[in-house]
């Protein structure tokens, strides 16, 4: 059977603008909510080429994209994919409280991408002609055969810490200069050694221009050294990624038994259950920890982390859907709970799987 590729959440208007029908996507409404889903494309995505795989990523973040006139727009996880759309209104219906927030907050804002790089090879040149690199290796060619490894490694590291230093600097600056233009900045990976910062800048849409005359003056303040790379507008991939799990009913179970459990409870019960259970196994101060003390406070500790999340879950879909029972753990009830957080790229899970 067929499932829904979930693409976006956004607050639609009275009309939804054409570009949201981008590749046969729909929209879907509920509570003044909206998802964008489409038929998904099947398959494993696991299992997929490289090729496909990266198709059918661009053909998501298009579709994200096309909806973008609508206004904010939250976009999803790619690989989301729900039964039907009584699965999507549930979403939306359970995780209002969250969404309705994010979006406001984020009103007005877009992100832009800022790629820094520089000549590698260029900048070496300049360290190696440094008086400490020319004195080491003038040391090191003195000594000829007498010359060790290790002296010869500990000029590399020089190098090495003189290249790093100077890209850090040079960060510095330029988080400096873009800090009071933007809202919220996340510090991607740097690919290579040729990149000297990746940011993902959370942008006030009226300030787009400043932000671009001031990457123009660091192009001066670096005198033409680096190559400056702005992307966007985007929709806040780095700020606020839906992501959606459906829970497992076998999960659910196992972690109910081992906090010994009912059938149903609330999250203060959960807290509870976990803490006298962690009270005996502990590994540094538990009353009864034993040979194995690690391993089951971490399968505890696991445990309550997924009824925590859980019962969040159903507290949501409690306040819309009228649900019997929160923290009902009969299997019919975990079939229909998603777990549904929006998190920043460079944010740990937190919240309520953490552990009290």
């Amino acid at each position: 059977m067929s499932e829904l590729s979930l693409y976006a959440i956004f607050a639609p208007g009275d009309a939804v603008a054409p570009q949201a029908a981008i590749d046969g996507a729909r929209v879907v409404r509920h509570g003044g909510l909206a998802a964008l889903v489409g038929e998904d494309g099947g398959g494993d995505l696991q299992a997929l080429s490289r090729e496909e795989a990266v198709r059918r990523l661009i053909d998501h973040q298009r579709i994200v994209e096309g909806v973008m006139g609508q206004g904010v727009v939250l976009p999803v996880k790619f690989g989301t994919t729900l039964p039907d759309e009584g699965a999507v209104v549930r979403v939306l219906a359970q995780a209002a409280p969250m969404f309705r927030p994010r979006l406001a907050a984020l009103a007005g804002h877009v992100q832009i991408e800022l790629a820094v790089t520089w000549p590698v090879q260029t900048v070496l040149g300049e360290i190696a002609a440094g008086d400490d690199v020319r004195r080491l290796k003038a040391t090191i060619v003195a000594r000829g055969e007498q010359a060790t490894v290790d002296e010869r490694v500990a000029l590399g590291r020089f190098v090495k810490a003189a290249l790093d230093g100077r890209r850090a600097a040079a960060a510095e600056v330029i988080r400096a200069a873009v800090a009071p233009l933007v809202a919220d900045v996340v510090e991607n990976a740097l690919l290579d050694d040729r990149m000297v910062a990746n940011l993902a800048l959370l942008v006030p849409q009226a300030g787009i221009a400043a932000l671009e005359q001031a990457v123009d003056r660091l192009d001066v303040v670096f005198g033409g050294l680096m190559t400056f790379r702005l992307v966007g507008p985007l929709p806040p991939y780095s700020f606020a990624m839906v992501e959606v799990a459906r829970t497992s009913v076998a999960e659910i179970e196992t972690a109910r038994q081992a906090l010994g459990l009912g059938l149903a409870a609330d999250p203060d019960e959960i807290r509870a259950a976990y803490r006298q259970a962690a009270k005996q196994c502990h590994p540094d101060v538990g009353t009864a920890p034993g040979p194995d003390a690690d391993a089951r406070f971490a399968c505890l500790t696991a445990a309550y982390r997924s009824l925590a999340a859980y019962a969040e879950a159903r507290r949501g879909l409690a306040a819309t859907d009228a649900i019997d029972a929160e923290g009902d753990f009969e299997p019919s009830a975990v079939e229909r709970t998603m777990i549904v957080a929006v998190r920043r790229q460079d944010a740990a899970a937190s919240g309520a799987g953490a552990a009290p």
